[in-house]
């Protein structure tokens, strides 16, 4: 699956670069650890990028949702090594990252979706396509790529999808996952999905649009309600002949 995966062709007019990893130094008397043995042997799978044809984004997009959880992790750490810039989403404050998390949190995946389409700049099918699925690993490059902290991720992936939060060893794997490969990396496989199905370019301006008129409409009404005097309620008029009427009751 990895060698059918060249994760992004030289921009035209650039000489072709092999994609291969440093081989870890070995110490002796000191076995390798996984993780070391894993990026070895990325590399003799990235070599062989250079000399395949290029490949749609859209069948590269669908590689990696059909491929294993252990394939997709090789393929993420391979995406370090591709001799392309990635793509740079749009930047996050802090109180962006806290509405997407309480967004999360509060299963309003509307708004999850409207945020990493605008963040990542990719279409709302994709969105929703990242944070369906079952593994969990495209909704760990999301994260990376939008830089969150990686305490937030796990939160996101305890209780945005229960298939994924479901299983405490699942999370711990996701988690590892996110602090092993690096922010270009994920940022290189957003720009595949992206270049897979391109956003309406309308679509977010008007969301943004329509967004922006709600909260003001809502901060109007908001101050109309609080600034409004309270209508005062006045004595009902007594004319001379119901008084009379009522001093002979009397």
């Amino acid at each position: 699956m990895l060698s059918n995966f060249p994760a992004a062709a030289p921009a035209p007019g650039e000489p072709s670069v092999t994609a291969s990893a440093p081989s870890p130094a070995k110490s002796p008397g000191k076995s390798p650890n996984k993780s070391d043995s894993s990026t070895a042997a990325i590399a003799p799978q990235t070599s062989k990028l250079a000399t395949q044809p290029a490949i749609e984004p859209k069948e590269l997009c669908g590689l990696f949702f059909a491929a294993s959880s252990m394939e997709r992790r090789l393929i993420l750490i391979s995406l370090e090594f591709v001799p392309t810039t990635p793509v740079l989403p749009v930047p996050m404050r802090q109180t962006d990252i806290w509405r997407f998390e309480s967004a999360a949190l509060q299963h309003k995946t509307e708004a999850v979706l409207g945020d990493l389409e605008r963040t990542l700049g990719i279409s709302r099918r994709m969105a929703s396509r990242i944070i369906e699925d079952d593994m969990g690993e495209p909704t760990v490059a999301a994260a990376k790529a939008m830089e969150l902290p990686a305490d937030v991720l796990q939160r996101i992936l305890l209780f945005m999808n229960p298939r994924v939060g479901q299983s405490v060893d699942r999370v711990y794997e996701l988690a590892n996952l996110y602090a092993e490969i690096s922010t270009d990396a994920a940022r290189r496989l957003i720009g595949i999905l992206r270049e897979a199905d391109p956003p309406d370019a309308r679509s977010p301006k008007h969301v943004a649009l329509w967004q922006d008129a709600v909260e003001q409409a809502r901060t109007a009404l908001s101050d109309i309600t609080r600034r409004a005097p309270m209508p005062r309620r006045e004595a009902p008029t007594i004319r001379p002949s119901e008084r009379a009427v009522g001093g002979d009751r009397r």
